[in-house]
């Protein structure tokens, strides 16, 4: 298996207009906004994802896209293609909170975002446990990123409840504001996927230590200091 299909996502968060499960919105992403956006230029991979479950604390969106972009031409580039900006207007038409304005006014957020640390082998499945997180102010400073490379994500990639484990950095909030700096991708084979890993008490006392040494608030409860989403993916090519 490789790892990631490439090193730079955007990764595109939302939650669609209250009645857009019963207009069909989830059969219309996989038979006109996957294939569409899987077709653009500068596009690796593109799949949608829906929150199923906030295992921790609570993610302030309902769906996110995971959009690989082709790392030679950059992130601005499926964007500058007239024919997205088009469909992404007739999105905001169809399925946005307010229809009338823009992604921002229906609050649609766009991050940057770039692999710090992942495994050999990436397997993909249907679940994602995704982890948004703020770490300390001075976790950088402290060589926060070595240990991800060096600890944190092979550890976890060891773990039987963990299909494949990938660290990544937000950049740059194209859209919106950046609520969060970093944010993990657990693929597992289930919506259970993260109560079976805290259920592991290797994988429980390592998460309980990373809030002491890279937490925001390293003496409070683990949602003091990330985000626990279990999500499912809804259309992939």
């Amino acid at each position: 298996m490789p790892k990631n299909v490439s090193q730079m996502m955007l990764l595109i968060a939302y939650t669609p207009r209250a009645d857009s499960n019963d207009r069909g919105y989830e059969q219309w992403l996989r038979d006109v906004d996957n294939p569409f956006f899987n077709s653009v230029p500068g596009v690796r991979l593109y799949e949608n994802w829906k929150v199923v479950s906030n295992a921790v604390g609570q993610v302030p969106f309902t769906h996110f896209d995971l959009l690989f972009v082709e790392e030679e031409m950059g992130f601005e580039a499926p964007f500058d293609n007239p024919e997205l900006q088009k469909f992404a207007s007739g999105w905001n038409d169809l399925w946005g909170t307010h229809p009338e304005g823009t992604f921002a006014d229906s609050g649609v957020e766009i991050y940057h975002c770039r692999v710090v640390a992942e495994p050999e082998d990436v397997a993909r499945t249907p679940y994602i446990v995704w982890i948004p997180y703020t770490p300390a102010d001075d976790a950088q400073g402290r060589g926060y990123d070595d240990w991800l490379r060096a600890v944190d994500n092979p550890f976890l990639n060891a773990i039987p409840e963990i299909t494949s484990y990938t660290n990544w950095r937000v950049e740059k909030a194209a859209v919106g504001e950046i609520r969060f700096t970093d944010f993990d991708l657990m693929h597992v084979d289930g919506a259970d996927g993260w109560d079976r890993m805290v259920g592991n008490d290797d994988m429980r006392n390592f998460a309980l230590g990373w809030v002491k040494e890279w937490g925001r608030d390293p003496d409070g409860p683990m949602e003091h200091n990330f985000n626990v989403a279990v999500a499912e993916r809804i259309a992939a090519p």
